[in-house]
């Protein structure tokens, strides 16, 4: 129980400490009609992580018997590959060069995205912001990996359907903090939110590759040290 409450928050951080989804739900918070295509977006967020959870829970049974049937170093060998998946993301992240201020490091993407917001704010309603929310959430390799890898870990701790559950539950929950949070204080704090919000983005730009790289070197070692060990003890105890 302690380790998957470790991991769960460990892998729930890397969800969470995710630049693009941030720096997206901040610009969107800045146009017009902000804050409803802020709760649209974080809709979308939450849905897809739910989609992504519900996706683990379904595999947790049947994954768990295939890899029990073909091989008690099946699962920790998964384990390593995700592990060094995540830590293959985290040098692609590492590898992209600091910049020194906020308006060198903010990527073309987002120029593209903060003009198409402030001049085509009657196009991005709340219904296309849950859709690109859903599709960011969902459709990430690094959300993917990350929610698989927990998922591993539910296996490995050999947890009821119900603890399961509310595990993946805690786990989307947390994920969605740093989309929710923004999201809340502006509808809370009205126009007085843009300075601090202001602020927060400009920190995000300026640290957004090597925070999330190291993050995931984190997160890679971990999953590796966890798999490794679970491997040792099986090797131990078939011989």
């Amino acid at each position: 129980m302690g380790l998957a409450i470790v991991l769960l928050l460990a892998y729930a951080a890397g969800v969470a400490i995710s630049p693009t989804p941030i720096l997206v739900i901040l610009l969107i918070l800045f146009s017009a009609s902000g804050r409803r295509n802020g709760f649209g977006f974080l809709g979308g967020w939450i849905i897809g992580l739910s989609l992504l959870a519900l996706l683990t829970f379904l595999l947790l049974a049947p994954g768990e018997q295939i890899l029990t049937a073909t091989s008690s170093l099946a699962r920790p060998l998964v384990q390593c590959a995700i592990g060094l998946g995540v830590i293959w993301l985290g040098k692609r992240r590492w590898n992209v060069p600091p910049q020194e201020t906020a308006e060198a490091a903010m990527p073309k993407w987002m120029a593209s995205a903060d003009q198409f917001l402030t001049k085509s704010s009657d196009k991005f309603t709340p219904r296309r912001a849950l859709a690109l929310a859903l599709f960011m959430s969902a459709f990430s390799p690094k959300n993917i990996a990350l929610m698989l890898a927990f998922g591993l870990t539910l296996t490995q701790a050999d947890f009821s359907q119900q603890t399961a559950a509310a595990f993946l539950f805690l786990f989307v929950i947390l994920s969605s903090l740093t989309i929710g949070l923004p999201v809340l204080y502006a509808a809370l704090k009205g126009d007085d939110a843009q300075e601090t919000l202001n602020q927060i983005k400009r920190w995000v730009m300026l640290n957004r590759s090597r925070a999330l790289a190291l993050l995931l070197f984190a997160l890679g070692a971990i999953m590796l040290l966890n798999a490794l060990v679970e491997l040792m003890q099986n090797l131990t105890s078939g011989a």
